[in-house]
């Protein structure tokens, strides 16, 4: 794969963002083999990590 993307990223006639490629790729690949597995992208991850790191108070209901 990184080789597929390193000759789009060199010879594509238009600007192409490799990470969303990638991202994009491998969600289709992963949903190909089971449907019910999910690729969260670094910017997701991230995302999630914050909220789940941010401080709570009170007895921890929302």
């Amino acid at each position: 794969m990184r080789e597929i993307l390193t000759y789009v990223d060199r010879d594509y006639v238009d600007t192409v963002n490799i990470e969303k490629l990638m991202d994009y790729s491998i969600q289709k690949m992963l949903a190909k083999l089971d449907p019910h597995t999910v690729y969260i992208t670094k910017s997701e991850t991230e995302q999630t990590k914050l909220q789940l790191e941010s401080n709570f108070d009170g007895i921890g209901v929302e």
